[in-house]
This record gives C-alpha cells, structure tokens and sequence, in this order.
C-alpha cells in the first residue's frame, strides 16, 4: 500500500509538532446506520489500539480503524478553505455496520 500526503497536509502536521495521526469513523448525531463519516484527527488512539492497523509514511504514524477498508493507495490532504473538516482522505470505503 502505498500513503500519499499532499504538502499541505506535511507542512500543517508539521507546524503542530505532530508526528501521529487517528482515522476513525463517527456517526452524525441522529444519524442511521450506514451513514458514518471519516474522522481524522491529530494524536494516537486513547483507548482500543487492537481495533487498528497502523502505517507510517514520511515520519508520521497513522492509527486507521478497521472500520474501513483501505485500497491500494490512500492520499491525505489539508485545506482550510473547504469550509469542512480541514483533513481529506481518500482512497477508502467505509464498512457498513
């Protein structure tokens, strides 16, 4: 498999001194079954580290839940300006519950 992180994404992970990051899924309040979204966020999974993959790509660790299933290349991006979540990832389908 191969990650692929725009510059973006290196140069915001960067800035925070990070060097991990958690994929997880989350389901909107109200929300039915099936319609989770991805959650990307800064750090290392506080609790249930058996229920990810783990994967480094340029000195970053990423916790990605089982959740998904991940296909031969996966690409993160950053962009403040799309007026949603700042990270994007693709390259990945959510398993319905």
């Amino acid at each position: 498999m191969q990650i692929h992180l725009s510059e973006a994404f290196k140069d915001y992970i960067s800035a925070q001194g990070a060097n991990s990051i958690v994929v997880s899924t989350s389901t909107p309040r109200g929300g039915f079954r099936g319609e989770s979204t991805i959650d990307i966020q800064i750090g290392e999974p506080e609790e249930h580290l058996d229920e990810y993959s783990i994967f480094c790509a340029e000195g970053i660790t990423f916790y990605v839940t089982q959740k998904i299933k991940i296909y031969s290349n996966i690409s993160f991006d950053y962009n403040v300006s799309s007026g949603g979540e700042p990270f994007e990832m693709s390259g990945y389908e959510i398993i319905p519950s």
